[in-house]
């Protein structure tokens, strides 16, 4: 990460090094994969009930730090949100 320590913010290095909602699920509601155009990839998976998200935890194998922070950030913010509302995120 030293060279990455001079482009990201600190909050993002902090994600990055430990990123919260991190890993796989072996029984979501719905799960989804995506690929970025930089090639970085991205599973996210998540626990609906009565329309509202309850979890959500996401996974990358090789991707860099941005996208392990905007993956934490990302179920952060989707959580307790309607299905409709997490649309917009």
């Amino acid at each position: 990460m030293k060279e990455t320590s001079n482009t990201y913010s600190k909050e993002v290095l902090a994600l990055a090094k430990d990123p919260k909602h991190f890993g796989r699920m072996n029984d979501p509601s719905v799960s989804a994969y995506l690929k970025g155009i930089c090639g970085d990839d991205m599973e996210f998976y998540i626990i609906i009930k009565k329309d509202i998200i309850e979890d959500v935890q996401f996974y990358t194998e090789l991707g860099c730090e941005a996208t392990k922070a905007c993956g934490s950030i990302t179920a952060q913010m989707a959580i307790g949100k309607s299905v409709h509302e997490a649309m917009g995120i």
